[in-house]
């Protein structure tokens, strides 16, 4: 399996479970009863010096893997206690009988097999290069099974707004049949149903950590290298995660998954192939040659000038690119027939349809993050050219000249 290099700081802590089930079973003979992950089956009684049913035979399962355990017997005087099997994972009680009729043999089955659980904290170098939390950030827990040669996904989480996330219990039974507990992998993954941040091979953004060997108890912490690549990749998803957030929460709409495509040090058009992806116009739906099914997005990797990344350096920019496909959905997987073929830019005139077009997506950035300034220090779209500087939408001042109409995206943008 594929290990991909450290990029994020994680806290995480994998904890045994006592006991994974108790349960009263009454059986007559030939039933059988499950707890856990055991079957007991009644076979027989047989008296003794007390009672007709003193004694009762049954048989015993595993059920995954799954394994006859073979048959057993317990007096209900002698063996009150009753007895344990399968290397003390599971213990039997033989509690009596009913009077019947049928005769049924009580049984307390106690299932010990011991449980894992995965709880923990992710996070990323943030914009201020401080550590943040990465929300809403699947985790996959996978048993690693170096003998077999098979690693098996036990099941995923969602990491919360502070980047926590709890995984199980699951029963802690290593299926590579070396006599331990699980040995245990963690893939952290930048993809939900918001989206995903994938890179030029088409592979999402993620972070494999262990292998953990028996895991019984582990509590560590993992901090990545200084790795632009890999942290400002979570800087588009967290982006992401923000425009979806923002919908959610101000008019309840839930928009589709969109797929972001950012790879450092690439511009958007080293993406051909995929669907539309010029850095003029780097959103797409899909082509008839390259369909994709779900909105997609291409952003540039590198800068025209200043330091490289792109537009993982501009969140306005980010959500400008994903208004776009909001529009597409809320138009019913349908684009308005807009024209900017001549091209189109902040204060310039362009084709109408193609205006309220990209005024509506400059406006989303600025109501996303309450901002009246859109800033893309990618293509420098501030008055002062190639620096941080921005322009103000709102009052549409500064060095900046709008004029006047809505074939204006600014004005477009000002208005909303």
């Amino acid at each position: 399996m594929k290990r991909i290099l450290l990029c994020l700081l994680i806290v995480l802590v994998v904890s045994p479970i006592a006991c994974a089930a108790i349960c009263d079973i009454k059986i007559e003979n030939g039933e059988d009863g499950t707890c856990g992950n055991y079957m007991i089956r009644h076979d027989s009684w047989s008296s003794g010096d007390h009672h007709n049913y003193q004694t009762a035979h049954f048989s015993l399962w595993r059920l995954s893997p799954s394994t006859y355990l073979g048959s057993s017997s317990i007096d209900f005087y002698y063996e009150s206690d009753g007895k344990y099997y399968d290397d003390d994972k599971l213990h039997i009680r033989y509690t009596g009988s009913s009077a019947g009729p049928p005769r049924k043999a009580k049984y307390t089955v106690e299932d010990l097999t011991p449980q894992l659980g995965v709880k923990g904290n992710l996070k990323y170098k943030g914009r201020n290069l401080a550590w943040a939390p990465a929300k809403w950030a699947t985790v996959h827990i996978w048993e690693h099974d170096p003998g077999i040669g098979d690693d098996d996904c036990l099941g995923s989480a969602l990491t919360d707004e502070t980047g926590y996330f709890e995984f199980g219990p699951v029963m802690n039974v290593d299926s590579d049949d070396d006599g331990g507990k699980m040995d245990i992998l963690v893939n952290f993954v930048a993809s939900s149903s918001v989206g995903s941040v994938r890179d030029v091979n088409d592979s999402v953004y993620n972070l494999w950590e262990g292998t953990y060997h028996d895991v019984d108890e582990l509590n560590e912490q993992w901090q990545i290298s200084d790795n632009e690549t890999q942290y400002k990749a979570w800087w588009v998803y967290d982006t992401l995660c923000d425009g979806w957030g923002y919908l959610s929460d101000t008019v309840g709409y839930e928009m589709t998954g969109v797929t972001v495509y950012w790879q450092w040090n690439h511009t958007a058009e080293f993406f051909k192939g995929f669907g539309e992806c010029t850095a003029a116009y780097p959103w797409g739906v899909g082509t008839p040659e390259h369909p994709l099914g779900h909105p997609f997005i291409f952003l540039d990797g590198r800068r025209v000038c200043g330091d490289d990344g792109g537009h993982a350096n501009d969140p306005d920019t980010i959500i400008h690119e994903y208004g776009h496909c909001v529009m597409y959905k809320v138009f019913g997987d349908y684009y308005p027939p807009d024209d900017c073929s001549d091209g189109h830019w902040m204060t310039g005139v362009s084709e109408p349809v193609c205006a309220w077009c990209e005024g509506w997506a400059h406006f989303m950035s600025l109501a996303v993050f309450d901002d009246n300034y859109f800033t893309d220090t990618t293509y420098c779209t501030g008055p002062s050219g190639c620096g941080v500087d921005a322009a103000n939408l709102e009052t549409r001042n500064g060095n900046l000249n709008f004029p006047d109409g809505d074939s204006c995206e600014g004005n477009v943008a000002a208005a909303l």
